[in-house]
């Protein structure tokens, strides 16, 4: 039993390191009048998983995972819904997808296999996902047997734009409109750790049972970069855990009436910042107590009188690397002003920090990873997110994403602020 335990583990792990991993075969279906191929993995259980692809399209993690599901029994069907559409990979192209080809294909899966269906995503995917699960619904009102189980989802991302920071999120209408049961995998060192209770509160307006479990020192399950030792542990371990998930799901109602949508309102605010902005929220800074990489205790409760940038980064967001350079400069220009640049890193092991050290010039200080209580606090979503308090004690300007922190805009701007310059006081 152990022998083929552990057999079956080193071979998933093969899979996930191998460069490509395919379909037992190809399935083609006429889905609302247009011709979609999907990938598929026959199994000869009773169970059949529908992969829908996040915003960015399947990788060889996904389609490993697809592939031990089968080998345990579960049949899996993967949809990329842009690939089929000839739309764009992409966030927003998955928030344009309303429901329709999910929905028409959980009946074609259930029409071809007679097996029970659940509905499988990650990230923005869970979008889709979600409102197919309510149109499947919608219309299927009058059947005896919800052959739908419910949804297991990724660290789900359900606001529609990211906010300003300081701000909470605009959900999608569907996240409160949902009454199918959930699984809910939240990668403990993922952005949105600290966003779950507000979607789990959303999907629980209307009785929809949400199961979750967090996957500690994991950034995302999916993310090819993320090589953690635990991220690579759970994609050996966790496929053999679904078929129990499918089989809780399947013990849970599933409601056959659909519930009424909201109409979304129109989002005001763009997604990411493309240069400074004022801060929209509680102007209040949270302290900061946290050890340096150097093992230096750094406390922060009272930042007046100096000009203070408050940045979360990681090593594995590029923008993060790639704005380090103009950051480093930024603190040579604001030399002979009260300036301080504190960074706090997200969910990395000092060890691998200090590798990272060795080969980035970073010329400001570097804190360490909390569990991400630090970033909930102060809200932040995405990576990089930067504060920049001024000397009155009071967040100024907030920027979620890398920008030109050395340009001439910027760098005067922070000088003024540095100055007390009445055109940057705030009322």
């Amino acid at each position: 039993m152990m022998k083929g335990r552990a057999g079956f583990h080193f071979l998933f792990l093969l899979m996930v390191c191998s460069s490509t991993v395919r379909a037992d075969a190809n399935l083609s279906l006429d889905v609302l009048g247009e011709e979609f191929t999907l990938q598929h993995f026959p199994a000869s259980g009773n169970q059949l998983i529908l992969y829908v692809a996040p915003g960015y399209g399947f990788n060889v993690r996904g389609t490993a995972t697809a592939k031990a599901l089968a080998d345990l029994g579960v049949e899996v069907w993967m949809l990329d819904l842009a690939e089929n559409l000839f739309v764009p990979q992409g966030n927003e192209s998955i928030h344009s997808f309303d429901g329709r080809y999910v929905a028409s294909i959980i009946e074609q899966a259930y029409e071809k296999s007679g097996k029970n269906i659940t509905l499988l995503s990650s990230s923005f995917g869970a979008i889709p996902v979600l409102r197919g699960a309510r149109l499947w619904q919608a219309n299927n009102s009058k059947l005896k047997h919800a052959y739908l189980n419910g949804a297991i989802l990724f660290s789900p991302e359900l606001y529609r734009t990211t906010p300003p920071l300081g701000t909470d999120p605009d959900f999608e209408p569907i996240a409160s409109a949902t009454n199918i049961p959930v699984m809910i995998y939240q990668s403990a060192l993922r952005n949105n750790r600290w966003q779950l209770g507000s979607v789990i509160e959303r999907l629980e307006k209307n009785k929809a049972t949400v199961y979750r479990k967090i996957l500690p020192q994991i950034f995302s399950f999916f993310y090819q970069i993320d090589e953690l030792p635990m991220t690579l542990k759970t994609l050996r371990e966790l496929p053999a855990e679904i078929p129990k998930v499918i089989k809780l799901l399947e013990a849970t109602p599933t409601p056959l009436s659909a519930v009424e949508i909201a109409h979304a309102k129109k989002i005001k605010n763009k997604s990411l910042d493309i240069s400074l902005k004022k801060y929209e929220g509680d102007k209040t800074p949270l302290p900061l107590d946290l050890h340096d990489i150097h093992g230096e205790r750094i406390i922060r409760n009272d930042y007046k009188d100096k000009v203070t940038v408050v940045n979360f980064w990681a090593t594995w967001c590029p923008p993060c690397v790639e704005e380090i350079p103009m950051l480093n400069r930024l603190s040579e220009k604001m030399e002979g002003r009260n300036f301080e640049l504190l960074s706090i890193n997200f969910g990395q092991e000092k060890s691998t920090i200090s590798e990272f050290l060795k080969k980035v010039n970073v010329e400001f200080p570097v804190l360490l990873y909390d569990g991400g209580r630090t970033a909930g606090n102060w809200n932040t979503i995405v990576l990089p997110s930067t504060f920049v308090v001024g000397p009155d004690g009071e967040i100024a300007y907030a920027v979620n994403a890398a920008i030109e922190w050395d340009s001439p805009e910027v760098v005067t701007a922070l000088k003024r602020l540095a100055d007390g310059s009445s055109s940057d006081k705030r009322k």
